[in-house]
């Protein structure tokens, strides 16, 4: 995801909300070829071998260090304008925004499993004819997650959180469920996510989903957190499809797969 203070003007995003960076250099983001030979021979694809790197994971709540003073400043400056909060964020978690991993894409998908708000599901990517997504993601965040089987296989789970389950709890649930499908080790799974609003212009009194965004980053390290694109969308109406695959993890505010009304996938 492009950070917000180089963010470029785009047909789907117009102007970026005149959030006032528009002076500093723009970055284009990486347009994605629609021949599947392009995309699997892709530098930035998932790494076979270090996808999870040597990252400890641990379920201790004392790991989880209290608001640091930097967020508190953080939160002094979101008073005197929101749109600053979200360039501080991105600024304070960088390694997480720069990513190539989560790529914006005009290409369309066939024989996508669309993940229904608040459900989980998790299917095997190494032998399943189908991918896995979800479809109108607003105020809403996709938790992906991409974990490896004593078999070698690659395992692939996503949840569709609404908000209604606790931030910790739905990052608990999506790890036992790949546990149960056979990622035995934890640090063999790493979890990736997209999605959420950023504040209206129109309503600037509005945060957007920026204390969830924040949640979930303070749990980057417990939960292997390894990269993320949030806040993508102005309003509900901007919502974005998401689809996995072995190479990338897609997005698009453009329908790129036919989706399920109904959704698919175990309610959590």
């Amino acid at each position: 995801m492009t950070p917000l203070f180089s963010r470029p003007t785009l047909p789907y995003r117009p102007s970026y909300l005149g959030i006032p960076y528009s002076a500093l250099p723009l970055s284009t983001p990486q347009q994605t070829s629609s021949s599947s030979s392009s995309s699997s021979s892709s530098s930035s694809s998932f790494p076979r071998v270090t996808l999870l790197a040597n990252t400890s994971v641990s379920h201790d709540d004392a790991t989880i260090e209290r608001e640091s003073d930097e967020e508190k400043e953080e939160g002094k400056r979101s008073e005197a304008s929101p749109f600053a909060a979200y360039a501080d964020m991105e600024k304070r978690y960088k390694d997480l925004f720069l990513t190539k991993v989560i790529c914006f894409t005009h290409r369309k998908f066939k024989n996508v499993l669309d993940v229904g708000m608040d459900r989980l599901l998790v299917i095997n990517a190494s032998t399943s004819k189908s991918l896995l997504g979800t479809s109108h993601l607003a105020t809403c965040i996709g938790i992906c997650a991409i974990g490896r089987k004593d078999s070698g296989d690659i395992m692939h789970g996503l949840i569709h959180f609404s908000g209604i389950t606790n931030v910790k709890i739905s990052l608990t649930t999506i790890f036992k469920a790949m546990h149960a499908r056979g990622c035995r080790d934890k640090n063999e799974i790493s979890l990736y996510l997209l999605g959420g609003q950023i504040v209206d212009p129109e309503h600037p009194e509005e945060n957007g989903t920026l204390e969830t965004e924040k949640e979930f980053l303070r749990h980057k390290d417990t939960y292997n957190i390894r990269a993320v694109s949030l806040h993508n969308n102005k309003t509900e109406e901007d919502s974005i499809f998401a689809v996995m695959t072995l190479e990338k993890i897609y997005y698009s505010h453009k329908k790129i797969f036919a989706s399920n009304p109904k959704g698919v996938g175990k309610h959590i």
